[in-house]
């Protein structure tokens, strides 16, 4: 439990703050790397624990493999572990990781001639793989509940016989994710073709390729956030403005929050311009991870406001969704939430009563917690979550003159 006090520092320097590098574009490089380990040459790599998880498990010599709570290791580990022939793996993780359904990539890798067993309740993680040599062809899968589903069977799709025609049989959410993929395969020399709701990956690397890096547009929701909740100007170091990343579209939606971005030398110098007056209202089907320091800074600048396509929530490292609503009535406000959208309505004054905010093992709840303590001291019961992610985040923050005692 730890309490975040604001000081703003002295002086009139512009505070520079540094994202990590991107875990998503990492997790996906990994995978190629394990399967094409004399193509494709390591590089630096980001920090944050999802990245490690999965590195480590990729090396592991163990037929047991605990992956915690990263889930995005966990899909793309089930892909990897059930092409690899001869392979005989156990993966579980936390409590919540047993929570997290798996099933249609599980029913998908089987209709390849992938051997999976449950280990636990049916259509959850742990699992039990043999690996074997996947056929490839034609495979089907909803695409409605994660797009790391999909994104699995493409990294693998390569290590199969024929490659892998996929046919999404539902609306895709997160489409973003899945062109971060098709970007990383095509870097990589493989060949991705996409038609309508059909994905053809085939071919294998040509030449030896350098694993590039990125920094993360995710984790730079919090900056802007910062930025629209306290009026500090701040300059973000490390992002690229012609990212493979979808959540870069946080370049236009942080004028939502009244925050204007400007690149000087490199950087994404942020400046708030003002509070907008009226309702926040957007559609975040394809950037789910930006939801929370969003809705958080919109309700502490004092707006209502409607968000929609938050469909996948549910199923992250907690209910993101509750917990949104949770915070936002413990702070006043009143909130409706109908499945895969939020409603909320602002309070006059938020409600600082000194009650701990929870961050629900969630590190994007505790990073879309820390701008509430420019307008009023806090404490959260768990900074260190933000590992998962941003291993640096407080020490980034401390620059900016947030603190934790």
């Amino acid at each position: 439990m730890k309490s975040l006090t604001y000081i703003q520092p002295e002086g009139g320097a512009i505070p520079e703050l540094e994202v990590p590098l991107s875990k998503s574009v990492a997790n996906r490089w990994l995978i190629l790397e394990a399967i094409f380990p004399k193509h494709i040459v390591k590089k630096q790599l980001s920090e944050a624990a999802d990245t490690r998880i999965l590195r480590e498990a990729l090396e592991s010599e163990s037929t047991d493999i605990d992956l915690g709570a990263a889930g995005t290791a966990m899909r793309f580990a089930t892909a990897f572990f059930s092409a690899k022939p001869g392979a005989v793996t156990y993966l579980y993780g936390t409590d919540r990781m047993h929570e997290r359904p798996i099933q249609p990539l599980v029913k998908a890798l089987r209709s390849l001639g992938a051997e999976i067993r449950y280990e636990g309740k049916e259509g959850f993680p742990p699992l039990r793989i043999y690996g074997r040599h996947l056929r490839g062809g034609e495979v089907y899968i909803p695409a409605d509940m994660s797009s790391q589903f999909i994104s699995a069977l493409m990294l693998v799709a390569p290590a199969t016989q024929d490659g892998l025609l996929i046919n999404r049989t539902s609306k895709t959410v997160s489409q973003p994710y899945i062109d971060m993929t098709t970007a990383v395969l095509q870097q990589a020399g493989i060949t991705v073709e996409e038609d309508d709701n059909r994905i053809h990956v085939h071919g294998k690397p040509s030449g030896v390729v350098e694993m590039p890096s990125e920094g993360d547009w995710s984790a730079a929701a919090a900056f802007v956030a910062w930025t629209a909740v306290s009026g500090q100007s701040i300059t973000v170091k490390g992002l690229s403005n012609e990212s493979i990343q979808g959540d870069a579209m946080l370049i236009e939606w942080a004028e939502e929050l009244g925050v204007e971005g400007e690149w000087v030398d490199g950087n994404w110098l942020l400046n708030r311009t003002h509070i907008p007056e009226e309702d926040l209202h957007l559609d975040l089907l394809d950037h789910p991870d930006l939801a929370q320091s969003i809705i958080m800074a919109a309700f502490a600048q004092g707006r209502g406001g409607k968000v929609t396509g938050l469909n996948t929530l549910r199923i992250k490292e907690t209910d993101r969704i509750n917990a949104l609503v949770e915070c936002i009535r413990m702070l006043g406000g009143e909130t409706t939430d109908t499945g895969g959208a939020l409603y909320w309505s602002p309070t006059e004054s938020l409600n600082f009563n000194g009650a701990t905010f929870k961050t629900y093992e969630d590190h994007r709840m505790a990073m879309a917690l820390a701008p509430l303590a420019a307008l009023h001291d806090i404490t959260i019961d768990d900074e260190t979550v933000v590992v998962k992610s941003f291993p640096k985040f407080w020490e980034e923050m401390k620059k900016v003159g947030l603190t934790l005692s």
